[in-house]
């Protein structure tokens, strides 16, 4: 996770500019056949998917202001794992209002959740990318890249097989 993130920084950095910034692929993604709903199980790639959700949440409260930010829709992933047990620590993160809740050490509701763990790795990363002089102002041109210049090669399973 840490390093992905901070592949993405350094992409970012190195490509960023008035005319744009370059794509990244940042792996391969492989997606099970879609249900009557349209819904897809990730087979592969849930990890970096989840990495990058929780960083636009701790983007989106560290930069309250970003537009682009308040009016993306953080309810698109769901976790199964566990019995739902993981979609609710994930949600419980995602839910989160203040950046104050992350950078507190103690657990929310008192119990080890590994998405707020990561969260609170994803921002400690960001302080520090924002605390150069020379990043403060990145902060709107990195969420746009985040959303629009990240790529995924998709493997998609078109069929449920019959057992």
């Amino acid at each position: 996770m840490e390093k992905l993130l901070n592949d993405i920084l350094n992409t970012f950095d190195n490509t960023h500019s008035l005319l744009g910034s370059e794509p990244l692929f940042i792996g391969t993604m492989q997606l099970g056949a879609k249900d009557k709903n349209g819904a897809q199980e990730i087979i592969d790639g849930q990890q970096r998917l989840s990495t990058l959700l929780l960083t636009l949440q701790v983007l989106k409260l560290m930069f309250p202001s970003n537009k682009k930010l308040t009016e993306f829709r953080f309810d698109w992933l769901e976790s199964r794992v566990s019995s739902g047990e993981q979609q609710k620590k994930l949600q419980s993160v995602l839910d989160l209002k203040d950046i104050s809740e992350i950078e507190s050490n103690t657990e929310i509701k008192g119990e080890t959740n590994r998405y707020e763990q990561n969260a609170r790795l994803i921002l400690a990363i960001l302080k520090v990318y924002f605390s150069e002089d020379e990043n403060q102002e990145k902060g709107n041109p990195l969420v746009g890249y985040l959303l629009h210049n990240l790529y995924f090669v998709v493997i998609e399973k078109k069929y449920k097989f019959l057992h």
